[in-house]
């Protein structure tokens, strides 16, 4: 059974009139949480901004009357606080932060620097006397890295078991030998394998999650949520400025490109059905367009 909803408007003041209206059912009435506890636990409203967050106190202050013991996380914060209550002897600091993943590539780079497929990187750095460029670089590859796990978990997963043997795989897999391996893409596959077999006790959970007004998440976080909302009730409060569905609009980039594709074969562009839609909308909406489909 999944408890997720998607609540959607052009408006952020119909969205966080929604979001005041749950908040006045007691968490009493989701789960096990007795009447005498409920008062103690914290409401959790998942934001992306500081802004966002005094925005929305003050808008169910002003629907509920107060707002307070609600505690707004960042989805990171969000997913490393979960991790750490699941799984209490984590490392406070990961071994995969970015600024130690850097100082860890400045060593592990000269030791594989001859391996096949750094033959690029090898040239690049054969002019670096005082190893400037060597911490440049590897903060760069830190950053990057850092991005994959959160965009590309398929390819992290496919590196880690031997597939490609391009100079960035040979890297991270060096990265992981390194460290414990418990980087965040497997602590959040280890955690939700947790909740969803029953190995925990899910009063550790929160009893429910709002996730308010963010306009991009990647698909692996909303995985992850789908995941939990087995569990937790789970709500996103949506900005939508459209209320037709829009998420097959192409930009005049996408059209052309896609029409390039077809330019040997008898097809005719009418045939593809690509809709333009609004100019605005199509130009300026496209990671909105890809988050709400």
């Amino acid at each position: 059974m999944t408890y997720l909803n998607v609540i959607v408007s052009n408006r952020l003041e119909i969205l966080s009139e929604r979001l005041a209206r749950q908040l006045k059912e007691p968490l009493s009435t989701i789960g096990s949480i007795s009447p005498q506890s409920q008062a103690l636990i914290p409401e959790t409203i998942i934001i992306q901004s500081r802004g966002m967050e005094r925005w929305v106190s003050m808008e169910i202050a002003g629907y509920n009357g107060i707002c307070a013991n609600c505690r707004f996380p960042f989805p990171n914060h969000f997913w490393d606080d979960l991790s750490h209550r699941i799984i209490p002897d984590l490392p406070k600091i990961s071994p995969f932060d970015t600024d130690i993943m850097k100082f860890k590539l400045m060593h592990l780079i000269p030791k594989h620097i001859n391996k096949k497929g750094l033959k690029e990187l090898k040239k690049y750095l054969s002019q670096d006397s005082n190893s400037i460029m060597l911490f440049q670089i590897s903060g760069m590859i830190a950053d990057l890295f850092d991005q994959y796990l959160v965009f590309r978990p398929d390819m992290i997963l496919s590196w880690e078991e031997g597939i490609d043997d391009q100079w960035q795989a040979v890297l991270w897999r060096a990265l992981v030998k390194d460290s414990d391996g418990m980087h965040r893409l497997r602590i959040q596959n280890d955690i939700l394998d947790k909740i969803n077999d029953g190995s925990i006790n899910l009063q550790i959970l929160p009893p429910r999650i709002s996730i308010f007004g963010i306009s991009y998440l990647p698909p692996s976080y909303l995985n992850a949520f789908k995941r939990l909302s087995n569990v937790v009730p789970i709500s996103f409060y949506v900005l939508n400025p459209c209320k037709e569905y829009w998420s097959d609009i192409v930009t005049e980039n996408e059209r052309r490109r896609i029409q390039r594709k077809y330019d040997d074969k008898e097809i005719e562009l009418d045939d593809l059905h690509l809709e333009k839609g609004n100019r605005l909308l199509s130009s300026m909406g496209v990671m909105g367009r890809d988050f709400f489909r």
